[in-house]
């Protein structure tokens, strides 16, 4: 899972790049789904940065939910490497 602050970060970063401003204000919600965190929404007037955990990606949207673009992240090496054989 990659860090709040660099998410948040970036997520700033691509949201002001479409707004036009560098003084975008970020909108942040935490995704709950059956009681367990998930992810994180990001919002800036029209436009959506939506993290999933389970994807370990940043999907950039448009004000009909459209992906403008989407940002992989590295796996961590344990959930790289299949687990050994006991």
């Amino acid at each position: 899972m990659v860090e709040i602050e660099t998410l948040r970060g970036l997520a700033k970063d691509k949201l002001s790049r479409l707004t036009n401003r560098q003084d975008v204000v970020l909108v942040e919600t935490l995704l709950i789904r059956d009681g367990y965190y998930c992810g994180r929404r990001f919002t800036s007037g029209s436009y959506q940065a939506l993290y999933l955990i389970v994807k370990n990606e940043l999907t950039i949207l448009d004000s009909n939910g459209k992906a403008l673009e989407t940002i992989p992240f590295a796996k961590a090496p344990e959930e790289a490497l299949p687990l050994a054989a006991a």
